[in-house]
């Protein structure tokens, strides 16, 4: 089955049909009628849905292009949660972090709630203004590499529609230069990798995990680079590699 619509947006749609079945009866007269009667139903929901997502395409884009350009990791959802918009930024954030999965997990969380919380029954303008102004959600997150900020605010396109934006902040300082660690300290790769560890306050048996090592291993390669940096506490570590990075 085939239609098309002149200059629009369904002039190169086609409907195919299958058998359930291997080897069972053909696709006769009797199911081609009730295909044809469907077929007004079908063509008119298929061009709503692809007109519905031109509009929404045409909101967006400015949005878009905004939230790109700010600093840090920026999400975008609709008033249902749902994403539509990962800046730049944010991809990069979570490229860096191993725990990724655990990241957008709670940055799709944070979007969710503040939808939900959108969706209430309306109060007065003047009620509304004020509680839309106090709207809002923040918490920290740590993983084994950082600790991060996650805020999840709201806005409108400029048709009035709602969008949920959630930011993510990493408050750890990025990862350090381990080139220039390995020619600073004379630190090997995995002493350079145990440094970094350090500088988030991991301890010796998080650290034997996080690089599946025994604790034992963890802890010699801990005493090296206290001797390499010329340091005696694991809080003085990051201090140490940032300001010769």
């Amino acid at each position: 089955m085939h239609w098309s619509e002149p200059d629009g947006p369904t002039s190169n749609i086609r409907a195919l049909v299958y058998h359930d079945r291997y080897d069972t009866a053909r696709f006769g007269e009797t199911g081609a009628a009730m295909f044809r009667l469907l077929l007004p139903a079908m063509r008119s929901a298929v061009c709503t849905r692809i007109r519905d997502r031109a509009r929404l395409e045409a909101q967006t884009a400015p949005l878009f292009e905004l939230l790109d350009a700010l600093p840090g990791g920026v999400l975008l959802a609709d008033a249902a949660g749902r994403i539509l918009h990962e800046s730049p930024g944010l991809r990069h954030l979570l490229a860096l972090d191993e725990e990724r999965t655990r990241l957008r997990h709670a940055l799709a969380i944070a979007a969710r709630s503040l939808a939900t919380r959108l969706r209430r029954p309306r109060l007065t303008d003047a009620g509304d203004a004020r509680r839309q102004a106090a709207i809002g959600a923040a918490t920290e997150l740590r993983t084994a590499m950082a600790y991060y900020d996650i805020r999840a605010t709201y806005t409108r396109a400029s048709t009035g529609e709602p969008y949920v934006v959630v930011t993510l902040e990493r408050l750890t300082p990025a990862a350090i230069n381990r080139d220039r660690l390995h020619e600073r300290f004379r630190l090997t790769p995995r002493e350079v990798e145990v440094a970094e560890r350090l500088s988030l306050g991991q301890t010796n048996a998080q650290i034997a995990v996080s690089i599946g090592v025994t604790a034992a291993t963890a802890r010699r390669h801990t005493e090296h680079v206290f001797a390499k940096l010329g340091v005696a506490t694991r809080a003085s570590v990051g201090a140490r590699i940032r300001r010769d990075d």
